[in-house]
Order: structure tokens, then sequence, then C-alpha cells
């Protein structure tokens, strides 16, 4: 009895703990759905940006998305970024809702170091 709700709590404290920590990284890529919308993702390099229109080239291509002040950007969007843009379409535009810049991966080392 006494290992069955030793376990119990371990389970309770891990799933609260893993529950706390999802909760503070849900928010970063804030994704809001209306009734009539379906939100897509996609992934590529920024070809240009200015206040109102964001162009990705990826693997399907070359992609306009329209900026609003709803928009969130989550890190420095510029030229040559990798980011991640989640849209909705609205007719024929994609109306982006977040724009999130992908962290840049440090190529190995090419010095032979003993330390």
């Amino acid at each position: 009895m006494r290992n069955r709700f030793a376990a119990a709590v371990a389970m309770a404290v891990t799933l609260a703990i893993s529950s706390a920590a999802f909760a503070a990284t849900a928010d970063v890529v804030p994704v809001v759905a209306t009734r009539h919308s379906r939100i897509h993702l996609t992934k590529g390099r920024v070809r240009a940006i200015d206040v109102t229109r964001l162009v990705v080239v990826g693997s399907g291509g070359r992609q306009s998305f329209v900026l609003t002040p709803e928009t969130e950007r989550i890190g420095n969007v510029r030229v040559g970024a990798t980011v991640d843009v989640s849209y909705h379409k609205d007719g024929k535009e994609r109306i982006a809702s977040a724009v999130v810049v992908r962290p840049w991966k440090t190529p190995p080392s090419t010095s032979r170091s003993p330390y």
C-alpha cells in the first residue's frame, strides 16, 4: 500500500512539473484560430520584409505574407533569417499570425584544441 501511495505521489508531482513547464513554453508561438480560418505553418528564409509584407523562400517556393499590427514577431526578423510562419488565408492573401526566428546552428569547431 505504501509503495502505491509513493508511486501515485511521484506521478502527481511529475505531472504537475511537466504541466507547468509546458504552460510556460506554450505561449511561444501564439496561434489564434477563428471559426472560419484554418492555421497553416511554413518554414523558410526571409527574402524581403517591410512594415506590411514578408516574403519567404522555402521548399514550397516563394510565399508572400501580410504583416498586421497583431502579427507576433519573436526574434530579429530580418533578410536572411530562417523563420517559421503561422498564417491563415483570407481570400488569396496569407495573413501572418506569428513569425518566429529559428536560432542559428553553430558549425562545429575546426580547430583542434587540447582543451
